[in-house]
This record gives C-alpha cells, structure tokens and sequence, in this order.
C-alpha cells in the first residue's frame, strides 16, 4: 500500500471512529470498556478473510492477519455476539404483509389477519419469513411501536415501516446493519467495482433558516417513506418469497436499500 493511500485510509478511520465515539462518550462508555469489543472485531473480521480465501482458521493466522496477540485471539475468537436481528425480520413481516397475494384484499391493500389462536394467520405470515421468533412477541411488539393495531381478534397493518426511534436495542441494531451495509457498498464500489456498482447518494444543505427546519423536517420524512415505497415494490418483484414463481435457487442475494435524515442546528454566535 502507497504512503498516500495508507494515509487516506488512517484519515477515513479517524473520522468513522470519531462518529463512533461521539456516541460511546455521550453515553458515558469509556475506552476501556469498549477496547475488548474492538479486538472482537477485529478478531471475527480476520477470520471472515480467512475464510473468504479458502484457508483454515487457527490462532496463528487470526493473530497475524489482525495484528493482535495471540492470547487476545485465543479468549476472542468466535465471542462476537450475534445480533438479534428483530429490525430487520419485523420489516419483512411487514413486506410479506403488503406484498404476498395471500396477505392482500380484493383492493390489493393489505388485509386484517387473523390473530388469536395457535396457527393463525399472522402465525403464518411471521413463519412465512422466519420460524425462529414466536409470533405473538412480533405481534407485541408491532403493537406497541404502532405498526399493528389489533381490533379483536384481528390485526390491521397501519404503518408501513418499522421504525423503532425509541427502541435502544432495536434502534441501535438497525444501526450496526446499516453501518455494515454502508461500508461495504463504498468499499465494492472504490476497490472491486467489477463486482457490481451499488447506490451511494446523499444530499446536503448548509443554510436553512431556523424557522424553516420543521417545515422541512416533516417534508423530507414524507418525500423519503413514498420513495422507499416505490423501491419496496420494485424490489419485492425479484424476491421468491413475495413471487413464488421465481421459483426456487440454491444461491440467493441480499438486497438493503437505506435512508436516514439529519438536521444539525448550528448554535455558534454569529460575530
């Protein structure tokens, strides 16, 4: 690696990292506390790249790829906890809902389900995309957030996104996808472009009067969901699970189209 290339990647570190600790300091972690989860990633990154090339994992080559010592590897490998991943089944609960013919009515909109009893409905629709959550825990919890309102013994679909703004675990989780999901769309597109070139689009402005920003707030939201919904139905045409009859194949893709809004208010005093 050139010194000019070495230097872009430490100043593109600093700045990712500087994000990252910006959200640890103002909710009081310390280095320390979070030193152990950084060795952890690098730990499970090297050994993906050792996998990745076909090579079998050992401490010697995770220590040597990673840079740690092997005692660091030896108490860290395979500790990465799992994320739960809530976020992102709920929101293709919610897709399967709004897309799969058995889920729509007669206006193709999306049906009240069933939901009371072993084997409703709704247990379908959640078992449709993943037999491991319990469904009335995704009912709960599409309940609470507002998604789901139950009238009786039935369910109606009223918000179209899952969107858990005061959920810490859930919020913090769709967080750590979309940060994965980030980097290696950038990192594709820069380094390995002939594998395919991915969306990277963001739009900034830098003088809004003060008076105008909920205005603008709200604007932004509404002309945000309505394109996500145009991509939804979109993409939802090339996924087997909504269109069966893609039929079946033995590999599959991933495809993660995301969006996110920031208003920063500027408080330094003009002078």
């Amino acid at each position: 690696m050139s010194n000019k290339m070495l230097e872009t990647f430490e100043t593109f570190f600093c700045h990712a990292f500087l994000a990252l600790a910006r959200l640890a300091v103002r909710h009081g972690f310390k280095f320390q506390q979070l030193n152990r989860q950084l060795k952890m990633a690098f730990v499970e990154a090297a050994r993906e790249e050792v996998v990745k090339n076909g090579r079998a994992v050992s401490t010697s080559i995770i220590a040597a790829v990673s840079g740690l010592q092997r005692k660091d590897v030896d108490g860290l490998l395979g500790k990465v906890p799992r994320s739960a991943g809530q976020t992102v089944l709920y929101s293709k609960v919610i897709s399967q809902w709004e897309s799969n013919p058995e889920y729509l009515g007669a206006d193709l909109l999306p049906r009240m389900l069933e939901c009371s009893g072993f084997g409703n409905e709704f247990f379908r629709l959640v078992h449709s995309v993943s037999t491991d959550m319990n469904p009335y825990t995704i009912l709960f919890d599409l309940e609470r957030t507002g998604v789901v309102e139950k009238l009786g013994s039935k369910a109606r679909l009223v918000a179209r996104h899952y969107a858990p703004s005061q959920d810490v675990v859930q919020s913090l989780d769709l967080l750590a996808y979309d940060l994965n999901d980030l980097v290696r769309a950038v990192d594709q597109n820069v380094f390995y472009p002939q594998d395919g070139l991915n969306l990277h689009v963001t739009t900034r402005y830098d003088n809004i009067p003060i008076d105008k920003i909920d205005e603008l707030r709200e604007e932004v939201i509404l002309q945000g969901s309505r394109a996500h919904e145009k991509i939804k139905e979109a993409i939802s045409l090339y996924d087997s699970d909504v269109n069966p009859a893609l039929g079946v194949s033995d590999k599959r893709a991933r495809v993660a189209v995301g969006s996110f809004s920031f208003i920063e208010i500027d408080n330094k005093a003009e002078g």
